[in-house]
């Protein structure tokens, strides 16, 4: 009887996700690698592959992303021109202490974060820029 009340609750959650999304923070999904202790995720928007560091969580909770997906993602750099002088000189980010080095050619030479997303799993940004606010 518990599964039939819940069912319906995890499929309206997919698809109002699916339904909400805004193509300033669409990105597609390439790769997913793991170091240690944190995820990197190589996503593609406009011709352009973004490197992503996510630390693993053992709290489920969200939409797990997928390779070949888009997903909305608010991606915020870690190397953002006014907190960090000699960019250039950089070569890798410690995220919870695990040492991501930064790359070139087709990925950005960045290494970013993402405010929506807690492991592999995703939430609106919508969702989550309405939390902090508040």
């Amino acid at each position: 009887m518990l599964f039939i009340l819940l069912s319906p609750i995890k499929m309206y959650s997919q698809s109002l996700f699916d339904t909400i999304h805004n193509p300033t923070y669409r990105y597609k999904i390439q790769r997913i690698d793991s170091i240690e202790s944190v995820y990197v995720i190589y996503a593609k928007k406009d011709g352009k592959v973004f490197k992503i560091a996510s630390p693993k969580s053992i709290l489920n909770v969200g939409i797990p992303i997928r390779k070949r997906k888009y997903y909305d993602l608010e991606l915020i750099s870690h190397l953002d021109v006014s907190r960090i002088a000699g960019k250039l000189h950089i070569g890798g980010i410690k995220i919870n202490g695990v040492l991501i080095e930064l790359e070139g050619g087709k990925v950005i030479w960045d290494l970013f974060y993402c405010k929506n997303l807690n492991g592999l799993y995703t939430t609106p940004p919508n969702q989550v820029t309405k939390n902090e606010m508040e």
